[in-house]
């Protein structure tokens, strides 16, 4: 009786319970988004007005970045990188010693001399006050 009731009122067993799955989706999919890091680093990055990349974070952890008189010194020797505790980018050699780790900003308006740290949002990456766009 009670299945008729909902029958008369308008109400489709059948669609509810589809509307409830399709909701369980987005939010499960909003979570993986989170999750992964919709914004990842992994790509080729370019100083802001350039089109060269200078930067490469490959999507499984092989790095290749300026070599020569760039400020971050510490970045032109690391082979390999990785996101540590806390969100930290964490640079490393082909043999495993690391070469600087950057705490994330949570901001791009930072003291930038304070320390080692890197911003990303989208297709902007800043490490240490110097600004890149994501070309690829």
């Amino acid at each position: 009786m009670p299945q008729n009731l909902c029958l008369r009122a308008g109400h489709n067993p059948t669609t509810r319970i589809k509307a409830i799955l399709l909701a369980a989706l987005l939010g499960l999919m909003g979570l993986m988004m989170v999750a992964c890091g919709a914004s990842s680093i992994a790509g080729d990055w370019a100083p802001v007005g350039e089109t060269t990349a200078t930067l490469h974070f490959s999507s499984n952890g092989d790095f290749s970045g300026p070599h020569g008189d760039w400020d971050a010194d510490s970045i032109t020797r690391a082979a390999h990188w990785e996101i540590g505790d806390g969100g930290a980018i964490i640079f490393t050699t082909s043999y495993g010693d690391t070469t600087a780790t950057y705490l994330p900003a949570k901001s791009k308006d930072i003291d930038w001399m304070d320390g080692y740290h890197y911003y990303l949002s989208g297709n902007t990456l800043i490490i240490d006050g110097d600004e890149f766009v994501r070309i690829r």
